[in-house]
């Protein structure tokens, strides 16, 4: 386990590590209080990704876009209580990563 930390726009800065991976969900434990971590669940539907990106992806590159899926979701939301529900990202969402990841 591997503890990182992200300053949302939030203005909350929260700890999170990686915690497993399953057919294109993976798991982030996150704290926004430095001692409970909660699970967080970001949902990769891979065709659409596959789809958006014209290939492919190797899991690294997967990880990453799950891991940047994360981030966004950790900005859009402007209270931790609200992160319980699992995040899909959408097409737009794939492309503006896949851009930003230079993945295009």
């Amino acid at each position: 386990m591997r503890l990182k930390s992200y300053s949302a726009e939030t203005g909350y800065v929260y700890e999170y590590f990686f915690r497993a991976s399953e057919g294109g969900v993976y798991r982030f434990e996150v704290s926004w209080d430095r001692q409970n971590f909660h699970p967080v669940f970001i949902e990769i539907n891979r065709r659409l990704l596959e789809a958006t990106a014209g290939r492919v992806l190797s899991e690294v590159e997967e990880f990453a876009i799950a891991k940047m899926s994360l981030f966004q979701m950790l900005d859009e939301r402007a209270e931790p209580s609200q992160l319980g529900p699992p995040f899909a990202p959408e097409a737009a969402t794939f492309q503006r990563i896949l851009t930003r990841l230079d993945l295009l």
